[in-house]
């Protein structure tokens, strides 16, 4: 009995542990890295920058995303780039965390009546998929390419992530596995090429202006079929 309660107050413990480390570091790299001599052609307003968005990272990636996102806006007003009023009016009025919480909400109506189980199903009900994962993933990647094609890439994400963690809870993964991580990057990749496959699209115009200022090569949609 003893022993055992030693080992539960261990791994009780640990996570603790590793959840203050992991905050300090997220503290550490957003305001340490400001202090540090600006490489040319960084200015030491950029490195304050730098330091608060790798910091955002590591803190996002390890700890939360709630109370390193609300420090990276404290910190922004105090780094003398704008103010603090400024940063959370600009960080919650903005209209793409607007468009961002508004989608949450539909992807989370949609996962509750179970719309995406009701695909995720299909898709694994297929007689040419059951056996042969790489046939599934690249269902889901041309679908991911072709809705942000139609759509906007964003959302199209969004939708193929929930669908793809309803598969991978019915075939019985879990979501830091290799296969539903090399689908969750893929569906990014394949639905930011889609989203340039359109030249009347955002996408591609600023694929399109970024070619023509670093090469000087002017594309026009016209001649794209």
């Amino acid at each position: 009995m003893a022993a055992e309660t030693v080992q539960k107050t261990s791994t009780t413990k640990s996570p603790q542990m590793a959840y203050y480390i992991n905050s300090f570091i997220t503290v550490l790299l957003m305001v340490g890295i400001g202090f540090l001599p600006a490489p040319d052609p960084i200015t030491p307003m950029g490195m304050k920058i730098v330091g608060i968005f790798i910091g955002a990272i590591y803190g996002w990636s390890t700890v939360s995303a709630i109370w390193p996102s609300v420090l990276v806006l404290v910190l922004l007003g105090l780094s003398g780039y704008t103010t603090v009023k400024d940063a959370f009016l600009q960080g919650f009025g903005h209209d793409t965390v607007l468009f961002i919480f508004f989608l949450t909400i539909f992807c989370y109506v949609i996962e509750y009546f179970q719309v995406t189980t009701f695909f995720a199903n299909k898709m694994i009900g297929q007689k040419f998929v059951q056996g042969r994962p790489w046939v599934l993933a690249t269902m889901i990647l041309a679908a991911s390419y072709v809705c942000s094609a139609l759509t906007s890439v964003v959302p199209t994400m969004i939708i193929c992530w929930s669908i793809i963690y309803a598969i991978m809870k019915q075939m019985g993964y879990d979501k830091g596995d290799m296969y539903p991580t090399i689908l969750i990057i893929g569906v990014c990749v394949a639905a930011q090429l889609g989203y340039t496959a359109m030249p009347f699209k955002l996408g591609y115009v600023m694929i399109a202006g970024i070619v023509q200022q670093i090469a000087g090569i002017y594309i026009d949609p016209r001649i794209i079929k």
